[in-house]
């Protein structure tokens, strides 16, 4: 087996794979269903495997993705896998007590951003939740 998947498979073998989530938040009076689905989450944490070309550290610190996975499971760790086919580097992030307000002025960002071009009622009549 290559060494990278074999590193990669050391965190996420035996885990759940594609695991749906889904949580419902309000924000700005406005009730909005999260949801996405987890690559692997094995006991108490969430992992997200990366391919990239190019790694930079901290590359996913500014991402929406484990702020909304960690709120809506409430699992307490999130780790991505990131590889370039050759190394395997690790970026960890944890739930805290902040993470729901961390999320709401996403959302509550995003909301305003549909506003300001005018796009809020077409979001609300047109956009169709599956879950």
């Amino acid at each position: 087996i290559d060494p990278v998947i074999n590193e990669i498979l050391t965190y996420v073998k035996g885990g759940l794979w594609q695991e749906p989530v889904k949580k419902q938040i309000s924000v700005q009076g406005l009730k909005v269903l999260l949801y996405g689905k987890c690559d692997v989450i094995k006991e108490n944490t969430i992992y997200d495997i990366k391919r990239v070309s190019k790694y930079e550290i901290g590359k996913y610190s500014n991402s929406v993705q484990h702020v909304l996975y960690l709120y809506c499971t409430d699992i307490p760790y999130f780790k991505y896998l990131i590889s370039d086919g050759k190394s395997v580097w690790v970026e960890d992030y944890n739930l805290t007590k902040h993470t729901e307000n961390e999320l709401k002025t996403i959302v509550s960002d995003f909301i305003c951003w549909l506003g300001t071009n005018n796009l809020l009622e077409t979001y609300k009549t047109n956009w169709k939740c599956k879950y």
